[in-house]
C-alpha cells in the first residue's frame, strides 16, 4: 500500500467511534492501529511476535488494534461495495458479459488475486476444488 493510500484510508476511519473512548487512558492514534492491522494482514498468518516486540506492544494489543480497524472497515462497506440485485439490468448485463468472456455461466463477479478457501468441497470431484 502506498503512503498516500494509507493516509486516505486513515482519514476515512479515524473518526469512527471505535477509536475513541471516555477513559483517562486514551487509545493509540488510529494511524498506528491501522498500520498494525495492515502489517498483520500482510503476514499471511505468520507470527507477529517480533513486530510486537519492535513496537513494544503485546500481541493482545496488536489483535485489539486489528479488531478495531476491521470494525471500522466493515462500517465503510456500504459506501464502497454494492451487491447487484438478481434480475436488475446491471446484474443481467454483468452476468452476460462474464459468461461471454469466461464461459462461467451465472457468474456475476470475481475477487482478483484473492484465494478464498472452501470449508466444504463439492461432493462431485471435490479434490479438484481449491477455492
Amino acid at each position: 500500500m502506498s503512503l498516500t493510500s494509507f493516509y486516505i484510508l486513515n482519514e476515512k476511519i479515524k473518526f469512527d467511534t471505535i477509536f475513541h473512548n471516555q477513559s483517562r487512558n486514551p487509545q493509540a492514534d488510529s494511524a498506528l492501529q491501522l498500520a498494525v492491522t495492515l502489517y498483520i494482514m500482510g503476514q499471511l498468518g505468520n507470527s507477529t511476535v517480533c513486530f510486537c516486540e519492535q513496537l513494544q506492544i503485546s500481541e493482545g494489543t496488536a489483535y485489539l488494534y486489528q479488531h478495531r480497524a476491521m470494525s471500522a472497515f466493515v462500517r465503510l462497506l456500504p459506501d464502497y461495495l454494492i451487491w447487484l440485485k438478481p434480475g436488475s439490468d446491471d446484474y443481467d448485463t454483468v452476468r452476460r458479459e462474464i459468461e461471454q468472456d469466461t464461459q462461467f455461466p451465472g457468474c456475476v463477479g470475481f475477487l482478483y488475486g484473492i484465494d478464498i478457501g472452501l470449508m466444504h468441497a463439492p461432493s462431485f470431484h471435490g479434490e479438484t476444488y481449491m477455492n
